[in-house]
């Protein structure tokens, strides 16, 4: 499969002096300066490296050399690069790498999908999800990132129980947006057109739904207060003409 790549690790924004090279495939080009405290203990110069660049510039140059690639030509080109710039360890060039390069292994798709779902059916703590909320705040995720989670989802076919609906249904009830949130969403939608396959989902969904007393009574009153508040605009506006 041509999904690896060869990529550096750059010590100016130009990218022409490279202090690290791999091979990866996914995000893997991002991981060094998320996990630096890994890197402190394995690799203290590139962690020193890396410390440095985010405190002066804000991030870590970085740039995909060679892209779609097959894992055996990858190899072979990550453990050419290596050799050409070489490694300061033996003394050979700057580049912060502890080995030669072209070897070491990734997991196949199916591995990965056997790691998926070992990991979907982790428990965690109550101080764990809070701590990984708090972190999510604010995060907004690309596209392509969004089609990948949804591709994901769907090999593993994962669906929700009828208890973890009932449970995320019960989380919902009572929620109250603040003023700027609906602000916010109003914006969003207004012109908004949907597509008619996602219209018909939208129908397919709410056919044979049971709505309760309750909710068609808020139905009810929120429809009459809005024509009301049409006739009272109306009404005003023929009075001042």
């Amino acid at each position: 499969m041509s999904r690896f790549y060869v990529y550096g690790l750059y010590t100016d924004i130009e990218c022409l002096e490279p202090f690290y090279i791999g091979k990866g495939t996914g995000n893997r080009i991002l991981e060094h300066e998320k996990n630096i405290e890994k890197e402190r203990k394995h690799n203290f110069r590139k962690y020193a490296i890396i410390k440095n660049l985010l405190k002066t510039l804000g991030l870590v140059p970085k740039k995909i050399i060679y892209d779609k690639l097959t894992e055996e030509k990858a190899f072979e080109l990550e453990k050419f690069l290596i050799a050409q710039y070489g490694r300061v360890v033996v003394g050979t060039g700057k580049l912060t790498n502890l080995c030669e390069g072209g070897f070491g292994s990734s997991h196949s798709p199916e591995a990965i999908l056997k790691i998926r779902a070992a990991r979907a059916k982790q428990v965690f703590s109550a101080e764990a999800n809070e701590k990984r909320r708090l972190k999510s705040l604010g995060r907004k995720l690309s596209d392509e990132a969004k089609a990948r989670m949804s591709a994901g989802q769907k090999a593993l076919g994962r669906k929700h129980t009828e208890e973890q609906k009932q449970a995320q249904r019960e989380k919902l009830l009572g929620r109250k947006h603040t003023d700027e949130a609906r602000a916010k969403m109003s914006a969003k939608r207004k012109g908004r057109k949907l597509s008619a396959a996602h219209a018909q989902a939208i129908s397919r969904g709410q056919k044979g739904r049971k709505v309760s007393d309750q909710t068609l009574a808020k139905i009810s009153f929120t429809k009459r207060k809005n024509r009301l508040s049409k006739l009272f605009v109306s009404d005003m506006l023929e009075l001042c003409c």
